[in-house]
């Protein structure tokens, strides 16, 4: 059999992961993204693959490849065809690879958070009568959806929850969910309110930490934000699980338990349970890579 090499690509690194038979990841690699050029980037990846393939003794034909992007793909050809932190317009990625990587028989390519999902799906080991949502909080927000192991596609933008307008408790207006809870959000909010250009998100998390007033707003209208989106989930598709991930619940965990809260107030009886259905990721922020792999067998 096969061992795939899973490739996460994103606008500040790739992460590339050498998986075994049993899904396992056997050696792992991260290299900083070149998004000044669009072949700049494409030669991050190729470098990577390269070091993977050379530090495990590995031949071409020995391998196949999963690849995650983010934004928009067009799976069946192969193209990231828009991705708003990626120098990558109508790229057609697969073939670049197949070009400088002959030997490899196998290339799959999809979007990185539904590549995520897939791999969260396989981790709860959820069947054909269940449903899940990937909620990543990260420098955006997605939710991919799958039902019965299949992910839901619609005409190509299926799944950007961080498009959805929320009420936003600090401006008292609408705004979309990406512009209150996302990272770059929150360090954008705290900039403003502490006066400091050069806030960070981790910064205001620990403003908050040490019950900072001003930190204590924006993460709570973060957390609004996010369970109304939430409960739309739920009133929309009632999955059996909604996984959380990204780096921003991920580092901040606590959140976790805000959300439910939050969740729980907003919810009618018949919807309590949707509060259970609520889970952090399994992964350690490498779902995206272990899900990349993973499409690369189905």
């Amino acid at each position: 059999m096969k061992k795939i090499i899973g490739i996460d690509i994103g606008g500040t690194k790739v992460a590339f992961g050498l998986l075994d038979d049993q899904n396992n990841l056997v050696d792992q690699l991260e290299l900083r993204s070149n998004p000044s050029d669009s072949q700049l980037m494409y030669d991050v990846v190729v470098t990577g693959i390269k070091k993977i393939l050379a530090d495990n003794q590995l031949q071409e034909e020995a391998v196949a490849f999963g690849i995650g992007v983010p934004g928009i793909v067009d799976v069946e050809q192969g193209v990231a065809v828009f991705q708003n932190n990626l120098p990558w317009a109508e790229f057609p990625l697969v073939a670049e690879l197949k070009n400088d990587f002959p030997a490899v028989t196998h290339i799959s390519l999809d979007n990185d958070v539904s590549c995520a999902a897939k791999a969260e799906w396989q981790a709860l080991g959820l069947g054909e009568t269940d449903s899940m949502v990937f909620l990543t909080i990260s420098t955006g927000i997605a939710s991919p959806v799958i039902i019965g192991g299949k992910a839901v596609k619609g005409e190509g933008v299926a799944g950007e929850i961080g498009l959805m307008l929320v009420w936003h408790s600090l401006t008292k207006s609408l705004e979309r969910l990406e512009e209150i809870a996302s990272g770059p959000a929150i360090a954008k909010f705290g900039q403003q309110l502490y006066q400091n250009p050069k806030m960070t998100t981790k910064e205001v998390f620990e403003c908050y930490d040490r019950h900072g007033e001003q930190a204590r707003e924006i993460i709570d209208s973060a957390v609004f934000a996010l369970a109304q989106a939430i409960y739309g989930i739920a009133c929309l598709i009632d999955p059996t699980k909604i996984v959380l991930g990204g780096s921003v619940i991920m580092k901040n965990p606590s959140m976790l338990e805000r959300l439910k809260t939050e969740l729980g107030k907003m919810a009618i009886p018949v919807h309590a349970h949707i509060v259970d259905a609520l889970v952090l990721s399994g992964y350690d922020n490498n779902a995206g890579l272990v899900g990349a792999a993973i499409n690369a067998i189905n």
